[in-house]
C-alpha cells in the first residue's frame, strides 16, 4: 500500500465497508495521504507521504498497522458526522408509510447526532483496545496468541489477527469474508 494507485484501491474499499456513497474517493486518499501522523502518534511509526515520488514511506507498513489506521479513519469519519448532525433543527425521514396508514415517523438530526456519539465513544475504545493488543502481540511472550487466517495458512508464520471484537466486520484489511 505504498502507491497512490494503491491508495486509491484502498480508499475505494474503506468506502464500500463504510456503505456511504456521500464519501469521495479522493476525500479518502486525501485523508490517507495526510493524516499518517495519527498513526505515527499512536504506534511510534515514521510513515509520511512523499509528494515527489507519491509514496507512503518507508515501504514497510503492515497488515495489521493499515487495519488499525482503516480504524482510524472510521472514528474520523463518524466525527464528521457528528458534527454534520449536531444541534441542528430539522427532521430527517426515517420511515414514510403509505396515506393510508396515516403515520410517518422523523428522527431529529439531533438524535441521530447522538447515536453517531455512542458509535464514536465505542470507536475510541476499540483503538485504544487494538492499539494496547498491538503492543502486546509484538511481544513473543504476551499472553496473546497467534491466530491464523484461513488465507495464509501455508505461511509458517501466519497472520497476527486482531480480536474481532475491536475491529468492524467491513474494515477492508482485517475482513476473512
Amino acid at each position: 500500500m505504498s502507491t497512490l494507485s494503491q491508495l486509491s484501491g484502498w480508499a475505494s474499499g474503506i468506502i464500500d465497508g463504510i456503505g456511504d456513497t456521500g464519501i469521495g474517493v479522493a476525500r479518502t486518499v486525501t485523508w490517507l495521504k495526510t493524516n499518517l501522523n495519527r498513526l505515527n502518534l499512536t504506534i511510534g511509526s515514521n510513515f509520511y507521504y512523499d509528494e515527489a515520488t507519491s509514496y507512503v514511506l518507508p515501504d514497510d507498513m503492515t497488515m495489521i498497522q493499515s487495519g488499525l489506521y482503516e480504524e482510524m479513519f472510521y472514528c474520523n469519519y463518524i466525527d464528521k458526522k457528528i458534527n454534520e448532525n449536531l444541534g441542528a433543527a430539522a427532521y430527517d425521514w426515517v420511515e414514510i408509510q403509505g396515506e393510508d396508514q396515516g403515520t410517518i415517523r422523523k428522527a431529529s438530526r439531533t438524535e441521530v447526532a447522538k447515536t453517531f456519539q455512542v458509535q464514536g465513544k465505542r470507536c475510541k475504545e476499540n483503538i485504544n483496545e487494538l492499539v494496547s493488543w498491538y503492543f502486546n502481540s509484538i511481544n513473543p511472550m504476551t499472553p496473546y496468541q497467534v491466530l491464523y487466517n484461513a488465507r495464509f495458512s501455508n505461511n509458517e508464520e501466519g497472520l497476527l489477527y486482531p480480536p474481532t471484537e475491536f475491529i468492524r466486520s467491513s474494515n477492508s484489511i482485517f475482513s476473512t469474508s
